[in-house]
């Protein structure tokens, strides 16, 4: 679905949805138009989910009321699967697994926001493989309860945490 110049992959149950122009306040439009992998505030993501359930709602009236129970995932993800997309440039997926070490099934997951076919881990060794662990633990920050669900807090180190810092006492003599 495309919302400006910005695309929301369909995730809900990998279904088909028909591309449909969605109108957006000018603010949001010239905000997504600049940056597809802008990180959205609270009220941004809101406003895009209302007019992707109207959209949606317009579209197939007898959708049943669950089907869009992940529509705020999904749109809080998309800045995360294009930031991921961008880093890895023209690499396909399956260079991208060979490189990593990630199979491409994880890796198309990781993109698409399918939180329950995500592995922390992995999604860890991807995100610092592409060199953009100090965007995602901004986009963690912004996206606190969704990057808990996926298991991103524990494993994103914050950019601004010093080397060595958590460390037990006792640590250094165990080397």
């Amino acid at each position: 679905m495309t919302l400006g110049s910005w695309r929301v992959d369909p995730l809900l149950d990998k279904a088909p949805v028909n591309v449909h122009e969605v109108d957006t306040c000018p603010r949001l439009e010239r905000k997504l138009a600049r940056e597809r992998t802008a990180i959205l505030n609270g009220s941004d993501v809101q406003l895009l989910n209302r007019e992707l359930r109207r959209a949606l709602a317009d579209s197939f009236p007898g959708l049943p009321a669950d089907a869009l129970d992940r529509s705020e995932d999904v749109i809080r993800w998309s800045a995360l699967g294009e930031r991921c997309k961008a880093a890895r440039g023209v690499r396909g997926i399956r260079e991208m697994s060979v490189l990593t070490g990630i199979p491409q099934y994880r890796l198309r997951a990781i993109e698409a926001g399918r939180i329950s076919e995500i592995h922390p881990a992995l999604t860890q060794r991807y995100f610092r493989y592409l060199g953009i662990e100090g965007w995602v633990a901004q986009w963690c920050r912004a996206n606190r309860e969704l990057a808990q669900r996926a298991g991103l807090l524990d494993r994103v180190a914050s950019p601004t945490r010093r080397r060595g810092a958590g460390k037990r006492q006792g640590d250094e003599d165990a080397r």
